[in-house]
């Protein structure tokens, strides 16, 4: 028996240890890994502004050996994404394999974190991996163009958020929405337009940079050889002024004027149809131009050919008081010119006096005045080599004006950047008043060519100092048109202007933005002022107006040339 039990114990001794070598054998001896796919991306979160793309690199490697195809797909947690891949298969090797993975956010996209997960699938187990795109909150703004006053899209529109890239902006006949995401509100419009005329060609680029607290919109108007508007209806301007006989004086309405001279008693006046203000004035000094008698029509109707006889004898009234006009300091070598206008609201304007160096204009008797009404002037001091403009205005009657000419304007520099075509580096200080607006105007006429660009700076996008800007290259984009860019051995007109904010006002950044707008450019080497019409509806050429009329009043501009070279 003795001898049994110590057999039975050698034998379950020996069990035991064979169970646990075999045990032991078991934990050498793991299952082959599963092959499969590994996904990463160059970043987790990316900051995508609404109205854009934002784009992800994905890396898809074979891991544990795995070769073969991969199907790759993006899930968005909110429907209004719109999330892809490209390509959406593909075939794993020894080397990792890249894709794109892209998000469209909707221009009303929410602002926040949104959440996506980029999925492979396959012949192996499906691999994941979530990330995120943060929308910025964003304001909306809007740009609405018009060609011969119908909304159109212009031929090139591009937009810049802040310091991000420019980007191109798609309309909608002629309206655009961008959204500013930039924390103090930066952005810049770039547009361009081509206006031909028989063998005349214009080719103009715009651009202007702004805060959304200096202009919350943007209306771009181009006049370009338009089409005949409603049949004209004629008028009869007769009467003999407060006995004297008949005198000077102009009529406006409509954007039609008629000038009419002393020693006739009788003119004919073609208007356009449709309401509006009909306005005139008389004067007996062809060198103050200091009305001696008005007549006002306002909400006229002028249908069919209706005859209108204005006389100014018996429908007229008389100005006010002469208001005085004081100067600051003037240069020797300075010519003073300047012109005071009267605007009523339905869109016509008064003539209050104009001339070399005015030491007062006639008041618009407030009696005859109403809401809306306005009042623009314009003074400038030429020198041989310069020249310093002041623009100003207000609403309802002004009273004394005193005028103040900035000092003069720091040297400014200008390079052309090489490129596919001409464009220009510009690098310029501020003057004293600081400005609110800087503007550049570039214009090269070459044959039956023209070549214009405008650069418009406020004060919100550059501060003080010395500011550097540099046109970026748009060949790239959609709409860019070659025409644009400058002619090289070509000379290029420079004009510099800076807007201040002395003085108040209610002007536009390009001239008193009425249905007659008053605007000044040089005759010579300081031979004078030129008194220039701009009509809501002018033939044969094109005009822009920019920004609503909530900019300042003063401005400084100086000219120069330069030439460019091959």
């Amino acid at each position: 028996m003795k001898k049994f039990l110590d057999r039975f114990h050698l034998f379950s001794t020996g069990l035991a240890l064979a169970m646990a070598m075999g045990c032991a054998g078991q934990r050498t001896s793991m299952p082959l890994p599963v092959p499969g796919v590994e996904l990463s991306l160059d970043h987790a979160t990316l900051s995508v502004a609404p109205d854009t793309t934002g784009i992800f690199k994905a890396t898809i490697r074979g891991i544990d050996g795995y070769t073969g195809a991969a199907s790759l797909s993006v899930d968005a947690q909110d429907s209004d994404m719109m999330p892809s891949v490209s390509p959406s298969t593909v075939t794993i090797g020894a080397s990792p394999v890249l894709a794109t993975v892209s998000i469209r956010v909707p221009l009303l996209a929410t602002a926040g974190e949104h959440s996506f997960t980029l999925h492979a699938v396959g012949d192996f187990e499906q691999a994941d991996l979530k990330f995120k795109v943060s929308v910025p909150a964003a304001q909306l703004f809007p740009v609405s163009t018009y060609v011969n006053y119908i909304p159109t899209n212009l031929s090139f529109m591009a937009f810049k958020d802040g310091d991000a890239p420019w980007r191109a902006l798609g309309g909608n006949e002629g309206a655009y929405i961008a959204a500013v995401t930039d924390p103090a509100g930066r952005y810049g419009v770039a547009y361009g337009y081509n206006c031909t005329i028989g063998s005349f060609h214009s080719f103009q680029m715009n651009y202007i940079f702004q805060t959304l607290s200096e202009s919350n919109s943007l209306g771009v108007y181009f006049i370009c050889d338009p089409p005949p508007g409603p049949d004209p209806v004629i008028y009869t301007l007769g009467g003999r002024i407060q006995g004297q006989g008949a005198a000077s004086g102009y009529l406006v309405t409509n954007a039609a004027e008629l000038s009419f001279q002393s020693g006739t008693s009788s003119y004919l006046a073609r208007v356009l149809k449709g309401k509006g203000d009909l306005a005139g004035w008389t004067f007996s000094n062809s060198d103050s131009h200091l009305p001696t008698r008005f007549f006002l029509d306002r909400g006229r109707n002028a249908e069919g050919n209706a005859m209108r006889d204005v006389d100014f004898a018996t429908e007229g009234f008389d100005p006010g008081p002469p208001q005085p006009i004081s100067y600051g300091s003037v240069g020797s070598d300075e010519t003073v010119q300047g012109i005071v206008r009267y605007f009523t609201s339905g869109g016509q304007y008064f003539g209050l006096g104009d001339g070399t160096a005015p030491s007062s204009y006639a008041t618009f008797p407030p009696a005859h005045s109403e809401s809306g009404d306005s009042y623009g002037y314009g003074f400038g001091a030429l020198g041989l080599n310069h020249s310093e403009v002041v623009y100003g205005g207000g609403q309802g009657v002004p009273g004394p004006l005193s005028i103040s000419f900035p000092t003069p304007v720091a040297p400014f520099q200008i390079d052309w950047l090489p490129g596919p075509y001409r464009r220009p580096g510009l690098s310029w200080s501020s003057v004293s008043p600081l400005p609110r607006l800087q503007q550049f105007s570039l214009l090269q006429s070459v044959n039956q060519e023209q070549v214009y660009w405008y650069l418009l700076f406020s004060e919100g996008w550059l501060g003080t100092g010395v500011h550097t800007v540099q046109i970026p290259d748009f060949t790239g984009f959609a709409g860019w048109d070659d025409r644009w860019g400058f002619r090289g051995g070509r000379p290029v007109n420079v004009d510099h202007g800076q807007f201040g904010s002395i003085g108040g006002g209610s002007l536009s950044a390009v001239g008193i933005e009425k249905t007659s707008a008053v605007m000044f450019s040089r005759l010579g080497a300081g031979a004078g002022l030129m008194k220039v019409q701009a009509p809501s509806q002018q033939h044969g050429g094109f005009r822009v107006v920019g920004l609503a009329s909530t900019q300042s009043a003063n401005s400084y501009s100086a000219s120069r040339q330069m030439v460019t070279t091959p």
